[in-house]
């Protein structure tokens, strides 16, 4: 009686010191915090505002809604971390848990390659973008992403057990009974990260390649324009040169709606290339290791493991991190916010001195 005691509380000891652990939360709290804010932010800002009602934030509002959701997966991920193990000891939370984690973080890589592929077309083929790309389209991409990785992770989470008669995973912990599968791991990681990777690397390379190329066009550009004279100097002119004067004049503006033209696609594949290298350095250390290395060898320190497993989870930052910073108009409304509150509570804390000053002074006058 007194070992199965020992046992239960021993379930229930957290595996790192205070140190560790306080980090742990201390970390789990700012990146919620973050990601619910900011994530939100983006949600409420490409609804409401028609300066972001664009196909390439379309895509943006639906990763921003599954980060959302996979902001759950930090509190259990942590919960997981710290007790090395599921103490709860509840079947059916870990796989509501497994069911978000998964099909969140597909529905992540499958939208980031949407962006990749939008983004190049809009850059590279800007005259016919418009008329393929329609709103109805983008619709109907997102949401067959959103059903296919439903679809993908539900079935196999929730009834796998179910169908083979038996479970392996022990009651104290959380883990897909398809973990131990070495085909199913390594189809797992094919789908949710291999094919979609490589999607977003070729068109990346593309973009930036197609982008140089654009580079050299600017210099070009900017060279005619300066060989192209100003309105002022038409006055100037012959009246029969008035006409050709025109034209140029007319091509004039072309180059410079053509140089602010690349200079946009520049800028909108910039943030698109941090995007995808963050989203890399956080997801591929899990997949090679958590999901290749450790169900072949089982000889991963459990150090690296928990440190990749970990680092997995902050993928749903990513996308605030990314349009939080690099994109115009979502910072203009993450500023608002920060600025309103601030203004707010510094209105508050002023007006009740002044108030207090006021009542001293009256008395004073009257005497």
């Amino acid at each position: 009686m007194n070992d199965s005691v020992d046992n239960e509380t021993e379930v229930y000891k957290w595996a790192f010191g205070p140190t560790i652990s306080g980090l742990l939360i201390a970390d789990t709290t700012l990146s919620v915090s973050f990601s619910v804010l900011v994530n939100s932010i983006i949600i409420i800002a490409v609804i409401t505002d028609s300066k972001l009602h664009h196909n390439k934030f379309w895509y943006g509002l639906s990763l921003a809604v599954a980060d959302l959701i996979g902001t759950l997966n930090l509190g259990f991920g942590c919960y997981n971390i710290l007790y090395d193990g599921w103490p709860v000891q509840n079947r059916p939370l870990c796989k509501f848990w497994s069911c978000i984690d998964f099909t969140s973080g597909l529905i992540a890589s499958l939208t980031i390659a949407l962006i990749s592929f939008d983004q190049y077309k809009l850059v590279r083929y800007p005259d016919i973008y418009e008329q393929e790309e329609t709103g109805r389209r983008v619709a109907g991409r997102i949401i067959s992403v959103w059903i296919f990785a439903i679809l993908f992770y539900f079935p196999p989470v929730i009834f796998w057990d179910m169908v083979v008669g038996y479970s392996v995973v022990a009651i104290d912990q959380c883990d897909p009974e398809f973990k131990e599968v070495f085909w199913a791991t390594v189809f797992q990681s094919v789908v949710e990260f291999f094919i979609p990777f490589t999607v977003i690397l070729v068109y990346n390379y593309k973009l930036i390649k197609f982008i140089r190329g654009q580079l050299s066009k600017v210099h070009y550009l900017k060279q005619e324009l300066k060989k192209v004279p100003r309105e002022s100097t038409i006055f100037t002119m012959n009246s029969a040169e008035h006409e050709k004067i025109e034209a140029r004049i007319f091509e004039r503006e072309r180059i410079k709606e053509e140089i602010r033209s690349i200079d946009v696609g520049r800028k909108n594949a910039r943030s698109l290339i941090i995007l995808v290298l963050l989203f890399f350095c956080v997801w591929f250390p899990w997949e090679v290791i958590g999901n290749l290395v450790e169900p072949i060898c089982k000889c991963t320190p459990d150090d690296l493991y928990q440190a990749v497993y970990w680092l997995n989870y902050h993928l749903v930052v990513v996308n605030a991190i990314v349009y939080g910073l690099t994109v115009q108009r979502v910072r203009y409304h993450i500023k608002r916010l920060f600025v309103g509150c601030a203004s707010t509570f510094f209105r508050k804390t002023s007006h009740r001195p002044k108030e207090a000053s006021k009542s001293t002074v009256t008395p004073s006058r009257e005497q």
